[in-house]
């Protein structure tokens, strides 16, 4: 049993930095310089998302840390039933788990955006001629929703690994 919450913990917190690393690398430095250098920018990101295991390393990665994380909680509060549920620890860990979800919860909807915008992107590409102004409306909509959900989900990662980290320690 020693062994597999070891294995479980290590799977949690090597799974989970590289989820929130990648969020927040995205977030803060690769969309702001896609959206800095227009084209170049955006031809970029195409091959990034298309070309590239990133998506998949992302939901493999934010999959396993929520498995590994809930695993791990259930042990902990011996199946959500112990007064530990109700301790500073168990607060703690609870709340930075829903943040965690939370951030899972907005990366389906960053996905569902990102393949909108590479679908919309194909197609005014294959048209050969600037976006019509529907598409110039539909790209700018999308790109708004993915800047706000971007941040949303950065922030949600953040809380929730701030949680994890401090949780053992609240007291109250």
């Amino acid at each position: 049993m020693y062994i597999l919450l070891v294995i479980l913990r290590l799977v949690h917190i090597l799974a989970g930095t590289f989820w929130v690393g990648a969020a927040l690398m995205l977030t803060f430095f690769i969309s702001p310089t896609v959206n800095a250098t227009q084209d170049a920018g955006k031809k970029f990101m195409g091959h990034f998302m298309r070309q590239t295991t990133f998506n998949l390393a992302m939901w493999s990665s934010a999959l396993l840390s929520i498995i590994a994380g809930s695993i791990l909680f259930w042990f902990s509060s011996n199946g959500f039933q112990s007064s530990w549920m109700g301790s500073g620890p168990g607060i703690g860990y609870s709340i930075a788990a829903a943040f965690a979800f939370l951030g899972l919860i907005v990366g389906v909807f960053q996905n569902r955006n990102s393949n909108a915008l590479a679908v919309l992107g194909g197609q005014i590409q294959a048209q050969g001629a600037p976006p019509s102004a529907e598409q110039a409306a539909q790209l700018q909509k999308i790109g708004k929703a993915l800047g706000i959900g971007g941040t949303l989900n950065a922030t949600s990662l953040i809380l929730a690994t701030i949680g994890m980290a401090i949780a053992r320690y609240l007291v109250f």
